[in-house]
């Protein structure tokens, strides 16, 4: 079992040739292309509906991951341990697509109560 709730989205990466899951349990996880769990960190106080790799952890250069959540909120998790390294609740409900822009400078998200909103990272 990889996750005790619902899993509710997936990422492969195939640079770190694992896998990031979330889940209804308001957990991401990273396992292996074996299924042995890397590390796990809950987020937010909702169950995690996307999450998204930096478009530099494609290749190595980052490791950056982003999650949003059922609570409004999106994180930002180191993906070699998965610590949080940045969070903030851009919305009033749930975040349904958080997505990395082009050169991963800012991460996009939306949500079912009608905004988007562009977070900048320097």
């Amino acid at each position: 079992v990889v996750h005790p709730a619902n899993i509710t989205c997936v990422r492969l990466w195939p640079a770190r040739t694992s896998v990031v899951t979330g889940s209804g349990d308001g957990c991401v996880r990273m396992l292996d292309f074996s299924g042995a769990v890397e590390w796990v960190t809950k987020v937010g106080s909702g169950g995690v509906l996307c999450t998204d790799i930096h478009p530099q952890a494609r290749s190595g250069e980052s490791s950056l991951i982003a999650a949003g959540s059922m609570d409004g909120s999106v994180t930002v998790l180191e993906g070699s341990r998965g610590a949080a390294l940045a969070s903030t609740r851009p919305h009033s409900k749930y975040v349904v697509r958080a997505i990395w822009g082009g050169d991963g400078s800012m991460l996009v998200c939306c949500s079912p109560d009608q905004s988007v909103s562009i977070l900048r990272f320097s």
